[in-house]
């Protein structure tokens, strides 16, 4: 079924969903009816990636459903979301979700604590996190016992770095977390953390000042399979080279750095490279006038243009 039409049959879902029909394949959610804060998207089915070993790839847009208040049928097939505003009430909403059926939880403006954690626990199903704007007051991670199933976590907003800082202890105690992302990226001595993380690793982090102990703590982490870099300039050729002992890396994405002959050459050294992306602000230097040694990758993307890589050849007339 192609993409087109599939998206087609997801909006028909929905629409004949939001005029009360149920389908022979359908679940009810129950919710609280007397807060008004939260609502149910839709999103399609995650998918296993094409590269990074094991990864999951989750879809962050989805199709609003309706508010969550009361009995909500749902399609059995769907990813079901629930968007939580932290406005009053909200502490006892999320104590009262069902532990099944909800596949993702967004939680805006929220005040995390350990209790809140520890009713987040009974959600079995969550898979994707997502925190906007959140604050953390202190969490005592000896009582909790992390969520089994959580395997993609975003924190965005403001207070990200306070969010990391706070959760981290919670968060280790999640064994599945593959996609780490925060509007603020990891720091060292939040990469540290991950040395003993038994799952495969997707990360944000910069290279700038503390570029030697970030590489430190990445070559540390046993499966990190995908990597998004924000490189500054001051970081010499000596430290830049340490790229290459990271030998897992599948996916390397540039937000901010250069593209040239050398940058192409570190990264040859990465034996299982197969997808190379290069948006934000990345500079693009005449990166193929030492030829093209990637000889191995299957994707590249500079800035929105995608292109498949056969042999170096195929690389030069695409991009003459």
């Amino acid at each position: 079924m192609n993409a087109l039409r599939r998206n087609r049959m997801f909006m028909v879902m929905l629409i004949t969903f939001c005029n009360g029909t149920v389908f022979a394949h359908e679940h009810k959610l129950k919710f609280p009816e007397d807060f008004r804060h939260a609502s149910i998207s839709i999103f399609e089915q995650p998918k296993r990636a094409t590269y990074m070993m094991g990864i999951v790839r989750f879809p962050y847009d989805g199709d609003f459903l309706c508010s969550a208040l009361g009995t909500v049928q749902v399609p059995a097939e769907s990813w079901v979301s629930v968007e939580i505003e932290g406005q009053e009430g909200y502490e006892r909403f999320v104590d009262a979700l069902p532990s099944t059926g909800v596949n993702r939880l967004e939680l805006r403006n929220a005040t995390i604590s350990t209790s809140l954690l520890v009713s987040l626990e009974k959600v079995e199903s969550v898979r994707q996190l997502v925190l906007v704007n959140c604050h953390v007051i202190e969490v005592d991670a000896n009582t909790l016992a992390g969520l089994p199933n959580l395997q993609n976590l975003s924190i965005r907003g403001r207070n990200s770095k306070e969010q990391w800082y706070g959760l981290m202890p919670w968060l280790l105690k999640c064994p599945a977390i593959q996609f780490w992302f925060g509007s603020r990226p990891m720091g060292a001595t939040d990469l540290h953390n991950l040395s003993q993380h038994p799952a495969p690793v997707f990360l944000s982090t910069n290279l700038d000042k503390d570029a030697e102990k970030v590489l430190d703590a990445l070559e540390k982490v046993p499966l990190l399979v995908g990597l998004e870099l924000a490189i500054s300039a001051e970081v010499s050729s000596a430290v830049l080279g340490r790229i290459a002992n990271l030998r897992n890396v599948e996916l390397v994405v540039l937000n901010e750095g250069l593209l040239n002959a050398e940058m192409v050459a570190l990264l040859a050294q990465l034996p299982k490279l197969k997808v190379l992306r290069v948006q934000g602000s990345t500079q693009v230097g005449d990166f193929l006038s030492g030829g093209f040694p990637l000889t191995d990758i299957q994707e590249l993307h500079l800035r929105g243009h995608w292109i498949l890589a056969c042999t170096s050849v195929s690389w030069t007339l695409a991009c003459s």
